[in-house]
């Protein structure tokens, strides 16, 4: 049984796509402390064709020109007649409701090093990301002059991809405490691993073909630490986030103007600390 249980894992945690709840603050954990995030966030995925309705298709004329019809209702044709086909509108861009989910965990595992504030090791994982992420990072303290309320950090990490590659990242936060809650920002520039619209032809290559893409998220969020109170979360994140260029979704490839086009994304984590 453990064989089929491995493979089952290891299917699941090829997701190719990037996160979107990123709820670093810049502030470190004390070594041997450790924390666990539960989040939940919704965005608006972008479709290409003619609409998210299943009765309406996309079709193309004589010209080669694209068109959309609903074949669900009946229309006159203008000469009395009726046109079991009626024209609704050009194929476009459209916006599908995207809701998602995450559990991270997180350990501090070294105190001052030199200049440096600390050093913490991270475990997300997200879905649905094609299916879903796992994702790894190192994150170490940086230097804050003496006397200034502030803190802020460089993390680095990699993303199990779809086979062919995996995603590796770079991210900056920063934040201004307020006793222990934390108004934040971050950057994050991912390496993306290749999507799986873009492993159409493999089979007939075959080889995995490698397409990756570099992809830039911000985030501005506040961690709100709540009182200590039995089962209550120890802090709550809301956050809203921007990710541009957006990374091609499904099994069919996508037009080149639907992926140079952006996306907002708004997420609630809560969290736990452990000693």
């Amino acid at each position: 049984m453990r064989f089929p249980v491995w493979v089952t894992c290891a299917f699941l945690m090829t997701g190719c796509l990037y996160s979107t709840h990123h709820f670093n603050s810049g502030r470190l954990l004390d070594p041997g402390m450790s924390d666990v995030t539960v989040g939940g966030g919704y965005s608006q995925a972008p479709g290409f064709g003619c609409s998210s309705n299943p009765n309406v298709i996309e079709f193309q004329d004589s010209t080669g020109a694209r068109h959309c019809e609903d074949d669900s209702r009946e229309a006159s044709d203008g000469n009395g007649s009726s046109n079991p086909h009626f024209l609704v509108t050009d194929p476009k861009k459209f916006a599908l409701p995207f809701y998602s989910g995450s559990l991270g965990y997180r350990l501090g595992i070294h105190g001052k090093l030199g200049p440096f504030s600390g050093l913490e090791m991270g475990l997300h994982l997200e879905s649905p990301t094609n299916p879903v992420s796992g994702e790894f990072d190192l994150k170490l303290g940086l230097p804050v002059p003496k006397g200034l309320a502030f803190h802020h950090s460089l993390s680095a990490g990699w993303s199990i991809g779809m086979w062919a590659d995996n995603s590796s990242f770079l991210e900056y936060a920063a934040s201004r405490p307020f006793g222990l809650s934390d108004l934040f920002v971050n950057y994050r520039a991912t390496y993306l691993a290749s999507q799986s619209a873009d492993l159409l032809g493999s089979e007939d290559a075959r080889r995995f073909l490698s397409k990756r893409r570099l992809i830039h998220q911000s985030s501005l969020g506040f961690k709100w630490a709540l009182p200590e109170i039995l089962i209550v979360p120890d802090y709550i994140i809301p956050e809203v986030g921007l990710t541009y260029p957006l990374g091609p979704t499904g099994s069919d490839a996508i037009p080149a103007y639907v992926l140079d086009d952006r996306a907002w994304n708004f997420t609630l984590g809560m969290g736990w600390n452990f000693k």
